[in-house]
């Protein structure tokens, strides 16, 4: 992603046309510049007054860590996709921001605990699998 252009090189191109050297597509091949650029630059110094400096910083998220912690504590068993759907971010956003932020969730290690408070509904049992089966002999090759 590039860079805005600098707060100097609008307000000389803006210059460039009050004076009258030319037409806008022109300043744009003088300057180097994208013509939408100067249409924009006209723009914003006429409903502005002048030019900005090119926005940078870190956007506003719709996702917080801690207010991502106070829900996953409040509710502990909402899958990935209801957390999702109550900050308005996708499941993909959400997963990475989980990962980005160190966030882990292993539903098997609540229920663990759930079931050594007493829970009600959750029974102490566990799924265990059944035995595996002892391997095959192998084929001697001649």
């Amino acid at each position: 992603m590039g860079y805005g252009y600098s707060v100097e090189l609008k307000k000389r191109v803006l210059a460039y046309l009050e004076a009258g050297h030319g037409g806008k597509a022109e300043a744009a091949k003088v300057f180097k510049v994208d013509r939408k650029s100067v249409y924009n630059w006209l723009a914003e110094s006429k409903e502005c007054g002048g030019v900005s400096a090119p926005r940078r910083g870190a956007r506003k998220r719709k996702l917080e860590k801690s207010e991502l912690l106070e829900y996953i504590g409040s509710h502990p068993d909402a899958y990935l996709r209801e957390i999702a759907r109550h900050f308005g971010v996708a499941q993909s956003s959400l997963f990475a921001a989980c990962q980005r932020w160190g966030i882990t969730r292993k539903k098997s290690l609540i229920l663990q605990r759930k079931r050594r408070e007493g829970a009600p509904g959750v029974s102490g049992e566990t799924r265990s699998h059944p035995p595996r089966k002892a391997p095959l002999p192998r084929r001697k090759r001649h």
